[in-house]
């Protein structure tokens, strides 16, 4: 089992519908792959996409087994119910799920250091997972300030790769053109530009619509076609 973290830069930066993309293409590639929001607060949106898009082949609450009502942190969402989330708690869940594929793409909750539970944030699952990281963000002005502190933060605690990933918006600035340079010759490595989809929302619909356009972009970042295809050699051997 490979664990990717896909976690961002903040809220809304576009981790779930990057996760929702990639997500699609390595099952129509024929990758065993499974979605994990371990944790939800406010609208159960996010989890309820990523399920569609796998055809709803395993039931929500696998995929999303906490989800908290208020639309705060997702610490203080679970506290206001009298609940608890531990980071054993996310663990365990995640190993029972991905008994069955090849990749679980795990996406965090906020942004990196948003505090998922008690005594936990993404980094923290990050880390304990031992997972390769994707870190996204939005592709506008201040990007790279937001991005080079998160990458710290990461190279910090963990030495895996950290593969950075940028959303394109509907309306874009200026930096839009150079964001990415700019953050490969800071020494930040893999950077992804993923271009804003006419129409596109966080619906499984859209991915499907959008899909063409999404795999010419990562047929560019030849890290993918790795990944897909060292889980279909794995997936051969079983």
């Amino acid at each position: 089992m490979k664990i990717l973290f896909v976690t961002g830069t903040g809220t809304d930066v576009g981790k779930t519908v990057f996760t929702g993309l990639l997500l699609h293409h390595l099952i129509v590639q024929g990758v065993r792959a499974v979605a994990f929001k371990p944790v939800c607060s406010g609208e159960r949106s996010d989890a309820e996409f990523l399920w569609k898009v796998m055809g709803k082949s395993i039931s929500l609450d696998s995929v999303n087994p906490y989800h908290f009502k208020k639309p705060v942190a997702p610490l203080v969402a679970a506290r206001s119910e009298g609940k608890r989330v531990g980071l054993v708690d996310v663990t365990t869940h995640l190993e029972l799920l991905g008994q069955d594929f090849d990749i679980v793409l795990v996406e965090g909750a906020g942004g990196l250091m948003s505090p998922m539970g008690e005594g936990f944030c993404g980094l923290d699952l990050a880390v304990e997972l031992g997972a390769e990281v994707i870190l996204v963000g939005k592709n506008q002005l201040g990007i790279i300030n937001e991005m080079r502190m998160a990458f710290s933060a990461l190279k910090t605690r963990r030495r895996g790769k950290v593969s950075l990933v940028l959303m394109s918006n509907e309306e874009e600035d200026e930096s839009v053109e150079s964001n990415a340079g700019v953050l490969r010759e800071l020494g930040l490595g893999d950077v992804l530009q993923v271009p804003y989809f006419e129409g596109f929302r966080a619906n499984e619909r859209a991915v499907k619509k959008n899909y063409k356009e999404f795999k010419k972009v990562l047929a560019a970042w030849g890290k993918f076609a790795k990944l897909v295809a060292s889980s279909a050699k794995a997936d051969d051997k079983k």
